[in-house]
């Protein structure tokens, strides 16, 4: 049974729109890493548990990696899906990605292709690489979902426009059992689901942009008391791709804000208007 119909369906259908906040995401990502970064690891554990049951999903993913493996804790894998469970809900698509391989096992869950399918997917729309090859083979076997040659080779596609060698072998080896109008269609909807996703991702920076130049303003209004540190300001201007800020007469608040954007992985040189 074919899941898909139509192109346009098709795009909608894969990828689902996932508008997860990306400031929120760094936000998590920033607490997680204060609590792995501690010297003792008991203390380390207990700061990681405790953001996981406060519901920070980085550390919920980080929790489940240890019930896992047995690190720290006892072995226990029905307690690791639990915790992917959590953070897969909140759209970590790491956390989607082992969801959809413990059902895909029967791995601290029962054996539930469908259930697979169903993370494997929302993990690839959601930008995980691991996942695209691994949705695309259960197209093709049908397992969890109707086979599906055309949907098997689109995965397969983009898969391998990420990088995955295997999968574009996977994928030449399914176009032998596939009519020329079949493999067009998968092409076309590989295309659009990539520049979709492309859009998403540009749109996802510029949140985020816009979030941490907010973020660095205050750094710098909380650093010292003089005007020129608590007037200072700056704005993300998407439209045309730069920062403003406005007239600085001394250089320290500019050194404090360069300092934290650098610190967050921006190097906002080429993007500064006075």
């Amino acid at each position: 049974m074919r899941i898909m119909s139509s192109k346009s369906a098709a795009i909608i259908v894969l990828l689902l729109s996932f508008v997860s906040a990306s400031a929120a995401r760094a936000d998590a990502i920033d607490d997680y890493n204060l609590c792995a970064a501690m010297a003792d690891h008991q203390a380390s554990f207990a700061c990681i548990a405790k953001l996981a049951e406060n519901g920070n999903a980085t550390a919920q993913l980080a929790l489940g990696g240890y019930y896992a493996g047995g690190y720290g804790v006892t072995q226990d894998p029905q307690q690791a899906a639990d915790w992917y469970q959590k953070a897969a809900e909140q759209g970590n698509a790491v956390a989607m990605n082992r969801l959809g391989n413990a059902y895909l096992t029967g791995t601290g869950v029962p054996q539930d292709y469908a259930k697979a399918a169903s993370w494997f997917g929302r993990a690839a729309s959601a930008g995980d690489p691991w996942s695209l090859e691994t949705l695309a083979s259960l197209y093709e076997e049908g397992k969890g979902v109707g086979h599906d040659d055309i949907a098997a080779y689109q995965w397969y596609d983009i898969a391998a426009a990420r990088g995955d060698a295997h999968a574009a072998e996977l994928r030449d080896a399914l176009a032998q059992k596939m009519t020329a109008d079949q493999i067009n269609e998968a092409k076309q909807r590989s295309s659009e689901w990539l520049a979709q996703s492309a859009q998403q991702a540009v749109a996802e920076g510029k949140t985020a942009l816009t979030k941490n130049v907010a973020a660095c303003v205050s750094v710098v209004r909380g650093t010292n008391t003089s005007p020129f540190y608590t007037n200072f300001s700056a704005v993300y201007k998407p439209a045309t791709g730069t920062i403003e800020y406005n007239s600085v007469q001394d250089q320290g608040p500019m050194t404090t804000f360069d300092t934290c954007m650098t610190a967050k992985g921006y190097n906002i040189g080429a993007m500064t208007a006075e």
